[in-house]
């Protein structure tokens, strides 16, 4: 899976970073291979080709003045369309050539996030995922931040209940019992959804965002993905706690990826601070970056690439989807996500 070169992947939105990083001004990312810079406009934000059409600077590590972008190399001014305001050099003139505009990139705000898109012509929608908007629910804000793996195979990994056991076994894992039944594994018009039900161990760190005081409790996981690189795990405890986690592994290149991960709660901040529920969310998500990192072939979706196991159903159904996404044989459903809109949790 080539997702710098392959312009496939570049059809997608994707979440770059959490909107109030904005405030210190236009930050840089990378998506699948291109270098954006993202502001906060005033009404808003904005995105571009991180290159000045001057002299080609990038113009992340420029300012923001009177809501537009500043060059940092010769103070050029863009408004949030991509249009020259202003040239210091040449004061007196107030209309420029269409060559002199940034490369426009599509952007919008959707669950506290800044989501582009690359190339629009597909037509494929913002995912609708769990944002807090919803009565008796909260959003807890958690990373963003950089991996060296796959997108791929975080999202393999995300789907792989199997894992659990052993890759957790500091956090959650229950080693008493590795055996578990195969999860149930449907495709949907986005992707796929994946059901499991297991015992698992609930040490001190994790009793708060679980709402469990046992040792030991049953963790019942629904998992969606959203083809091609975004999940929202919903998590449901016998103590009412019902916990949703929207991770997305945005496509940096075909090695690395920008982890963007939030969680929404049916619970207060007087029941579980957001600091603790992230500080479990931290250790989970650590171990699994240890693991994944440290993996040194390079993601391959074909089926006949790797060995599997009746647990690896939801594994080998998104090599599938992989799969048919790149033939062409299968895409997922199209539609626009309002950028305002607030979606069920």
């Amino acid at each position: 899976m080539d997702v710098v070169n392959d312009d496939l992947w570049k059809q997608f939105w994707y979440p770059v970073a959490f909107v109030d990083e904005l405030g210190d001004g236009p930050q840089q990312r990378i998506v699948c291979g291109t270098h954006i810079v993202v502001w906060a406009t005033g009404d808003g934000v904005a995105a571009a080709k991180d290159r000045c059409p001057h002299r080609d600077a990038a113009l992340s590590q420029g300012w923001i003045s009177d809501g537009c972008l500043v060059c940092p190399y010769h103070g050029w001014e863009w408004r949030n369309d991509g249009s020259l305001r202003a040239v210091p050099q040449t004061p007196e003139r107030s209309s420029f050539p269409a060559k002199y505009q940034l490369d426009h990139v599509e952007c919008a705000v959707y669950s506290g996030a800044v989501w582009v898109c690359l190339d629009t012509s597909a037509g494929y929608a913002i995912p609708p995922v769990p944002d807090g908007g919803v009565e008796g629910w909260r959003h807890v804000r958690e990373f963003d931040e950089v991996w060296a793996t796959s997108p791929a195979r975080l999202m393999e990994n995300s789907v792989d209940p199997a894992h659990t056991t052993f890759v957790h076994k500091e956090s959650f894992g229950y080693l008493a019992d590795p055996v578990m039944p195969p999860p149930e594994v449907e495709r949907t018009p986005w992707g796929l959804r994946m059901t499991n039900e297991v015992r698992v161990m609930n040490p001190e760190i994790s009793r708060i965002s679980t709402g469990v005081s046992d040792d030991e409790t049953v963790r019942r996981t629904t998992t969606e993905v959203y083809v091609p690189f975004l999940r929202v795990s919903s998590i449901d405890y016998p103590s009412g706690t019902r916990h949703r986690i929207v991770t997305a592994a945005t496509p940096i290149d075909n090695e690395h990826l920008r982890l963007v991960q939030w969680a929404v709660r049916n619970d207060t901040e007087a029941d579980a601070p957001a600091s603790d529920v992230v500080a479990f969310d931290r250790q989970v998500t650590h171990e699994d970056k240890l693991l994944l990192e440290a993996i040194t072939a390079p993601y391959d979706p074909d089926l006949q690439a790797s060995v599997h196991v009746a647990t690896d159903r939801a594994s080998v159904e998104l090599r599938r989807l992989y799969n048919g996404l790149i033939t062409g044989e299968w895409a997922p459903v199209t539609g626009a996500v309002p950028a305002t809109a607030s979606s069920s949790a």
